[in-house]
């Protein structure tokens, strides 16, 4: 979802090692379906032979003109893996992402103000994921992962229309160490003005992220965009807000963050953090 078609993800992915190779992605996913065959005759669960099957459906190596097309496969194969499973909400949360990647970042039409129409209406490919997620959280109100989901789904639209009962579910799971998590609903808390706690919750974000890669650094890798994507919210939700005092705190968060060995971490990694530089 973040990183698409359109932004280079299959030029990145056409490399033969490493990440995000989709010559690893299919070794791996072959790897899976000769498994599940096996177990098959052990009596191996159907739900998971189901998810390898539509999953190995999604990738190509090597890389040709018609491997975006996958995509699409993938998310209708998913979506006959939901009907067969239509209490489990794993499986609606795997059905509703891989809708969402089929249109990143643009499952609205377009209006204006961008941001604020009451009345801005889905596209037909966000009102399927929209269903996607309903079913899901359905079958299991405030399901984590499909919360999360449902936060991306929202953010794009219009803010009286903000699923805050899914915000709420991702602020108050247990995953405090997953700054990712810890951040998500500040999404829509920042285009709600409550810039305050959209500071708080991003300096609970960094601050989880920091103890996790002073642990393991090698773990990190791309990771170590999404930290300082909490550090950028932190200042700029201050910001906002009137917090000159917090806004610079975190900004100084990011100048300190930015050493070599973070710079080196992955490929993508000095170019993508260029534009966090200017924060300060």
């Amino acid at each position: 979802y973040n990183v698409s078609g359109k932004s280079g993800y299959y030029a990145l992915a056409a490399q033969p090692a490493g990440y995000p190779s989709l010559n690893v992605a299919t070794a791996a996913i072959k790897k899976a379906v000769d498994l599940a065959a096996a177990a098959a005759a052990a009596g191996a669960p159907a739900r998971e032979r189901a998810l390898i099957d539509a999953m190995a459906t999604r990738y190509e190596w090597p890389i040709a003109d018609g491997t975006p097309a996958l995509q699409q496969t993938y998310a209708d194969a998913m979506g006959k893996v939901a009907a067969a499973y239509p209490d489990d909400a794993d499986v609606h949360a795997v059905h509703a992402e891989a809708l969402m990647c089929l249109s990143p970042w643009d499952l609205y039409e377009p209006s204006t103000p961008m941001w604020r129409s009451a009345g801005k209406a889905l596209r037909p490919i966000g009102a399927k994921v929209k269903a996607a997620l309903d079913a899901g959280l359905a079958a299991a109100p405030g399901h984590v992962w499909l919360s999360h989901l449902k936060i991306h789904f929202c953010e794009m639209g219009p803010v009286a229309a903000f699923d805050w009962a899914a915000a709420e579910a991702v602020r108050n799971s247990d995953a405090t160490a997953a700054g990712h998590l810890v951040h998500m609903p500040t999404h829509l808390d920042i285009q709600a003005g409550a810039y305050a706690t959209a500071v708080r919750c991003n300096v609970l974000g960094y601050e989880a992220d920091l103890a996790t890669y002073a642990a393991a650094p090698q773990r990190c890798g791309i990771y170590t965009g999404y930290v300082v994507h909490n550090m950028e919210f932190a200042a700029w939700a201050a910001m906002y807000g009137g917090m000159r005092a917090a806004a610079e705190a975190a900004a100084a968060k990011i100048e300190g963050f930015f050493t070599e060995d973070v710079l080196r971490m992955a490929a993508p990694l000095p170019t993508f953090f260029e534009a966090y530089s200017m924060v300060p």
